[in-house]
């Protein structure tokens, strides 16, 4: 009874509400009903391969009777053996079909998997692994779309094969139909013991997947590091372990689904060869004929394939509820609010009036008061850890403040519709990240820009010269990850993909750390010439002296704002800082703050 209760319990998602057994085989049956043409053809090829089945016993029995007596009749061998191989050519369709139809729906669950994780809140998106969630869409979605095709039709069109064949025996002879449909459903009760453990044992294995997955992504991820500290036995230990708990799930499930498979099949195998000897005894005292005995014996053959197809439904209902469960969280977590409103003017102001941000319970920004001057350069300083890029999350929405108000021109950040904010404001930081497509595409992002637009994009972010020379200009593909790439030349594609879009507001986090700084200097010369509002977070100053207003962070909190001058004169923590970077340069600090504005 506690197994039975263990393997039915709820697993919570991420929003909160229960995902039920219950639950998924509703989903499941909601997804097969709009499929029903393709289980409709399904249907009828399964019911005209059961018919040609039924066939070919009653022919087998005529002919074998005919020969008893001394007559052949040919037409009837003819006959048989046309049914024969329309069988399996009509088998081989059915199973090709079948594997097209559950992959079919695995791809579009793959796909509508993505398109919802798009819109959830990326402070939901961090609540799980890169792993777990590379495993559910791309691994899971296969077993709920054979789900799709399996939990309901398949067993509907089993039993009715069972059901046909059961009827096939009785007519043929039934007294063997008898012993065979008596000893059966002993098979069919032994299974129930093994179906929770069986259950249960796919739960494990689809955590120790997800594991195993993420496991490995973060030991590619962090290769790099591996090689320069020499740990490659460490880490190759940890993943070992990670795999081997994965194995150590699949041999249970393995266990558990040949027990089953045994009880029924494996039975059924045994069966058949009692049936034959005490046919063949029924047939030495006349109780029947040898040919009836013989098509027996090859028709309770058949039995085998609805009973096997239970045994993999069986199975199947395993593997399918576990999996549906965390397949259908991740569809059951809650998706952004796509607020219409107004759109944003032509470079507008910003003002944060007594922000404050915490993740989980602590916090990380508090009480912070900025005004960011329209179509002005405004920098954030500070150390790292002192809430610059939690800042930037809050100006990009992606994080909610747990007090105070954003206001763009003086009007609430809420009064902005999402769309417009989105395709008003630019964002690029130093992670630079690019994907695996053209530089071009890189750039534009999808969006249908001119071959000018492209290269004018790049010409401000400093990298038009670069990606001319190479092999194929801004049709090269930069590879996975852009590994081959610099993180100057990385971070500028990345500029230029924030620059063409012409934005209103233009949000920089340490997205030119990688380039040189007379280079830099010249991007940001152009970046000016944009007019957007240009809000630069940094904590290198030869990035921030450059800007018309600096504001100081420290424990996240604003400790001193001004100019690079005033702020060197007035503000101790940021001259300590700007010491400590021409230090680190290797410059000589200056001697008073006239000599340092010089």
């Amino acid at each position: 009874m506690a197994e039975r209760q263990a393997a039915d319990r709820s697993v919570p998602d991420q929003s909160g509400r229960a995902i039920r057994d219950a639950d998924v085989v509703r989903f499941i049956r909601t997804r097969a009903a709009r499929q029903w043409r393709m289980l409709l053809a399904l249907s009828v090829l399964s019911f005209a391969g059961i018919g040609l089945g039924a066939l070919s016993p009653l022919l087998i029995q005529r002919l074998v009777d005919g020969l008893g007596v001394g007559t052949f009749q040919l037409q009837l061998a003819v006959g048989l053996l046309l049914v024969v191989i329309a069988a399996k050519i009509l088998e081989t369709g059915l199973r090709y079909y079948f594997e097209v139809s559950y992959n079919r729906a695995a791809q579009s669950f793959m796909t509508e998997l993505y398109s919802h994780l798009q819109t959830v809140p990326l402070a939901e998106i961090k609540k799980r692994t890169t792993g777990e969630y590379q495993s559910r869409i791309l691994d899971h979605s296969q077993y709920l779309g054979k789900g799709i095709v399996v939990l309901y039709p398949m067993l509907v069109i089993n039993f009715v094969q069972a059901s046909v064949t059961a009827t096939v025996l009785f007519v043929l002879e039934w007294r063997l139909a008898l012993l065979t449909v008596g000893i059966l459903p002993v098979s069919f009760v032994c299974t129930r013991w093994l179906n929770w453990r069986h259950r249960m044992a796919w739960d494990a294995e689809r955590e120790g997947w997800e594991t195993a997955v993420e496991s490995l992504r973060e030991k590619i991820d962090g290769l790099r590091i591996i090689k320069a500290f020499d740990r490659s036995s460490f880490f190759t230990r940890l993943f070992e372990q990670d795999v081997n708990r994965w194995f150590n799930s699949v041999r249970r499930t393995v266990v558990y689904g040949q027990l089953t498979k045994a009880t029924l099949s494996r039975g059924a195998e045994v069966l058949a060869i009692v049936l034959l000897i005490v046919g063949a005894g029924f047939a030495l005292r006349g109780w029947t004929s040898v040919g009836s005995v013989i098509a027996f014996f090859w028709y309770v053959g058949n039995l085998y394939g609805p009973l096997q197809g239970l045994v993999e439904w069986n199975n199947s209902k395993q593997q399918i509820i576990p999996v549906g469960r965390r397949l259908l969280s991740l569809l059951a977590l809650p998706s952004e609010d796509e607020r219409r409103g107004l759109p944003l003017s032509g470079s507008p102001g910003i003002a944060l009036h007594n922000v404050s941000a915490r993740y989980d319970t602590k916090e990380v920004v508090s009480g912070v008061t900025l005004d960011l001057a329209a179509g002005k350069m405004t920098a954030i300083a500070g150390e790292s850890g002192s809430g610059k890029s939690t800042l930037v999350s809050l100006l990009l929405g992606f994080n909610q403040p747990t007090q105070g108000e954003i206001r763009i021109d003086d009007r609430p950040l809420q009064e902005y519709g999402t769309r417009e904010l989105r395709e008003g404001i630019a964002f690029s930081s130093s992670e630079a990240f690019l994907f695996n497509v053209t530089v071009r595409d890189n750039i534009a992002l999808g969006g249908k820009y001119t071959e000018e637009e492209i290269v004018e994009a790049a010409k401000v972010a400093g990298i038009h010269e670069f990606i001319a020379a190479l092999p194929k200009g801004y049709d090269t593909v930069v590879g996975e990850r852009a590994a081959t790439r610099s993180d100057g030349e990385r971070q500028r594609i990345a500029l230029a993909r924030a620059v063409i879009r012409h934005p209103k507001i233009l949000i920089l986090d340490e997205a030119t750390s990688g380039v040189d700084s007379k280079i830099e200097a010249q991007i940001y010369e152009r970046l000016r010439d944009l007019g957007a509002t240009l809000i630069v977070v940094a904590h290198r100053l030869s990035t921030i002296h450059m800007a018309e207003r600096i504001y100081l962070l420290e424990g996240g909190s604003v400790v001193c704002e001004g100019t690079h001058g005033e702020l060197l004169a007035r503000c101790p923590a940021y001259r300590a800082l700007f010491e400590k970077q021409l230090v680190h340069e290797g410059k000589p600090a200056p001697e008073d703050s006239t000599r340092a504005e010089g």
